[in-house]
């Protein structure tokens, strides 16, 4: 059964059809909350308010098969309501030390069958994507790994292509900048897991 066809029964009180929708996204939008939140326990709460939230205006929807991209905007709206909630507690995410953060980007020294210093890597990857302010961090998590087009995007975000285009070019400055050393020493090493996803979040490849 389409999207369209479930809506229509959702809104006409069918809970099982809306289950269905439920199921069919629920782990599209927990990836795109984690992207955003980059803590489980929360990206599961906003993946549960996302839907919980998408039942009770479900009614608002004019076009159902524009549903995926509207259920994505009501996701943002929540992870972004999450994540200005843990920076106030000062819990968002569990930082390196600045000088363990130094220390791994500038290093020459890596062992490339660390298994503990490529997940080092990695999270600091996702930090530095977690730390770009709000805009730009979130057309470089729908563009790059929810794999929306710029039309969806804009669509999503309720703005014109050319601002996604924009906003989507300075978020990948502002991560080269940081994440240039990094990308150097991987090339350098055996981490082509790594290169490759850190280039993907750049747009270098």
């Amino acid at each position: 059964m389409s999207d369209e066809e479930l809506v229509k029964k959702a809104i006409e009180g069918d809970e099982k059809a809306f289950m269905v929708l439920v199921r069919r996204y629920e782990t599209a939008i927990f990836r795109l909350a984690m992207a955003l939140l980059g803590h489980r326990e929360d990206a599961e709460d906003a993946t549960q308010d996302t839907f919980v939230l998408a039942f009770r205006r479900l009614q608002t929807l004019r076009d159902e098969s524009s549903f995926p991209l509207w259920l994505r905007k009501l996701a943002i709206r929540i992870c972004l309501r999450y994540r200005r909630r843990r920076i106030v507690e000062q819990n968002f995410v569990e930082p390196l030390s600045d000088e363990r953060e130094s220390e791994i980007l500038f290093r020459t020294d890596l062992d490339p069958e660390s298994e503990v210093e490529k997940s080092e890597l990695r999270e600091l990857v996702r930090r530095t994507v977690s730390e770009l302010p709000e805009p730009f961090q979130v057309v470089i998590v729908l563009y790059h790994m929810d794999g929306l087009s710029y039309d969806e995007i804009a669509k999503v975000l309720g703005v014109p292509i050319g601002t996604v285009r924009s906003r989507l070019a300075r978020a990948r400055e502002m991560l080269r900048t940081k994440l240039a050393p990094l990308l150097r020493q991987c090339e350098n090493s055996h981490f082509n897991e790594l290169t490759i996803e850190a280039k993907q979040r750049t747009g270098d490849v």
